[in-house]
């Protein structure tokens, strides 16, 4: 993030890009996979946003985005 970016956009900014990855996380090809092995068949996106929270997938992603951001500061 620039230096020059005003702090109260930078939150946003960061809800905004945590979001985008989350989406492409939970719609990936292996998360629709692993979604569909559970569930014994093709998987819709709202089965495949659960199955990322029920089986860690937010959690692991909330801690390397957090990871990232605190080593930027």
């Amino acid at each position: 993030m620039e230096e020059c970016m005003d702090k109260n956009e930078r939150p946003r900014l960061l809800i905004e890009e945590f979001e985008r990855k989350r989406k492409e996380e939970e719609q990936s090809d292996l998360n629709k996979w692993y979604t569909g092995v559970t569930m014994h068949h093709n998987p819709t996106p709202e089965e495949c946003h659960v199955h990322f929270i029920v089986g860690g997938g937010l959690q692991k992603l909330l801690r390397s985005f957090l990871e990232r951001y605190c080593r930027r500061q």
